[in-house]
């Protein structure tokens, strides 16, 4: 029986003490690795978002540019005080598409992929609203415009005069979609000075 010695518990309190203590070190390191490895998703993840918003934003400025000249083109065509015929309309806008619209299709793929990934928990609450806005935002812009187009679609003709009206109905609508363009400009504005470079 000299095979058993006698147990000192100060030397279990310490081995008990040691093995507690690796633990927590171990649950600390892991923590901090997870959370260095969030941070870097997080920033990979908002480049991406801040890149896609630019050129959502430059596609935006060239839209909206072509929107307020074919707006100012509406505005002279109803100036003149004679009747306008329908060769004068299409005159005004091209041969083409009498009206060049287009619908706005901002992108929202990077948007998406960080939205449903765990990592959206770690960006400040305040990007998120910004983001969320301006994402809610350029969907109803691309509704819109969408929208407005597919009242110009009259059976693929520029002669049919149900085309002239419902062109010339667009006039109204245009109005609020240069608006609506001029309200997501900011948004992307305020959403690139405040994502991280």
């Amino acid at each position: 029986m000299k095979l058993l010695r006698r147990i000192d518990p100060a030397d279990v309190a310490i081995e008990v003490f040691s093995i507690v203590l690796a633990i927590l070190l171990a649950l600390a390191v892991n923590s901090w690795q997870e959370r260095v490895r969030t941070d870097r998703e997080v920033k990979t993840l908002l480049a991406n978002v801040r890149d896609e918003i630019s050129q959502n934003r430059t596609l935006l400025v060239s839209e909206t540019e072509h929107h307020r000249a074919v707006y100012r083109a509406f505005v002279a065509l109803s100036a003149h005080e004679h009747v306008v015929t329908f060769d004068e309309f299409v005159k005004t806008f091209g041969d083409a598409n009498p009206t060049g619209f287009h619908p706005f299709q901002g992108e929202s793929f990077a948007w998406d992929v960080l939205r449903s990934s765990p990592a959206v928990n770690a960006v400040p609450y305040d990007t998120r609203i910004l983001l969320e806005r301006t994402y809610a935002e350029q969907a109803l812009l691309n509704s819109e415009t969408a929208q407005v187009l597919s009242t110009l679609e009259v059976n693929d003709t520029s002669r049919d005069p149900d085309y002239y009206a419902a062109s010339y109905s667009m006039y109204f609508d245009l109005g609020d979609i240069i608006y609506s363009q001029a309200k997501l400009e900011k948004l992307y504005d305020t959403a690139l000075r405040e994502l991280p470079t």
